[in-house]
């Protein structure tokens, strides 16, 4: 579309800035009708609490700085990547518990051992 309207003649480089910036002015109005799973469920308080077994424990060797756990079947979630100092607390066998929200799958709580082990820079 952008391209079709610098093509024609009158519309130049000034009039499709005014364009583009008048199509973003728009996005918080579209943010107030639609919202993410992660916030209808924080919104709701809609939450998952389970508990999930280690099954592995794993240790990136191409990158030093990645630790990851895998979990016994769990439709929800296989695997989790770790802190080193978490990681190092963690056995196989562990069960871990977790609460997250329900569709969006956001991680609210994670403990081993009654020990806080989310990680802050975990995104899936």
């Amino acid at each position: 579309i952008a391209i079709g309207l610098l093509k024609q003649p009158g519309f130049g480089f000034i009039e499709f800035l005014a364009c583009l910036f008048f199509v973003i002015s728009f996005i918080p109005y579209f943010r107030f009708f639609y919202k993410s799973p992660t916030e209808r469920d924080l919104e709701a308080k809609i939450k998952v609490s389970t508990e999930l077994k280690v099954k592995y424990k794993r240790r990136n060797m191409d990158n030093f700085h990645h630790y990851e756990i895998e979990f016994e079947q769990n439709p929800d979630f296989d695997k989790y990547s770790l802190l080193k100092k978490d990681f190092k607390r963690v056995n196989v066998g562990d069960v871990i518990y977790i609460e997250f929200s329900k569709y969006g799958r956001w991680i609210l709580k994670m403990e081993c051992n009654d020990e806080d082990i989310e990680n802050p820079f975990y995104v899936k």
